[in-house]
């Protein structure tokens, strides 16, 4: 989500659930990326998915449930050829379509500065598959962002449940850092590498 949609988030809620797609179908045929092309991603079995809209599309991973149905992690820019931050998208295979976010575009993880004097306003760390150990299959942001009353840690949290996909915003009894990277070492979990960037904040 964008900084202005996870502030008005913070403000006024504690846990926010909601089904995003349903994806209960089997894939058929093989989803290897054949290549990428802008803000087009072509696969081995002659379907492709356009991401309206993005450019510079980067494959992160996937996620897969019981009937081999599977969720495409991509990261993508709104302009082409400029400094933007990327954003996450996911492609359900079954559906054959772009899971649409609730609120906004799922943030890529990475360090967001203040152009002006350099201080951190956000800090996000993504990871995906099993990112806790009561969550099997799924993806999460653990956050960090900059209020009127110092920072505030939260969590975004989508679940794979029952062929649903279900979105959850933590800013109490959050769960711990240190649980999803127990589950990277033991190479259940992924973290998406992430990267800094500047903006201005006066114009947010």
């Amino acid at each position: 989500m964008n900084r202005i949609s996870r502030s008005l988030l913070l403000l006024g809620l504690s846990a926010v659930t909601m089904c995003a797609a349903t994806y209960a179908k089997a894939s058929k045929g093989s989803w290897e990326i054949l290549r990428i092309a802008d803000s087009t991603v072509y696969f081995k079995n002659g379907d492709k998915v356009v991401a309206p809209g993005l450019y510079d599309v980067k494959f992160l991973g996937q996620l897969k449930n019981n009937k081999n149905a599977q969720l495409m992690l991509f990261a993508g820019k709104d302009c082409k050829d400029c400094d933007a931050s990327n954003a996450v998208f996911i492609y359900s295979t079954a559906d054959k379509k772009i899971v649409i976010p609730e609120y906004a575009p799922y943030d890529y993880p990475g360090t967001e500065y203040d152009a002006a004097d350099s201080t951190v306003l956000y800090n996000t760390r993504m990871f995906y598959g099993k990112v806790l150990p009561n969550v099997e299959n799924g993806i999460i942001w653990y956050q960090n962002m900059l209020t009127d009353y110092g920072y505030q840690k939260s969590v975004y949290l989508i679940k794979v449940e029952k062929n649903k996909i279900k979105e959850q915003l933590l800013v109490e009894n959050i769960p711990s850092i240190e649980d999803t990277l127990k589950l990277v070492d033991q190479k259940a979990c992924y973290e998406v590498p992430s990267m800094d960037y500047t903006v201005d904040a006066s114009m947010e």
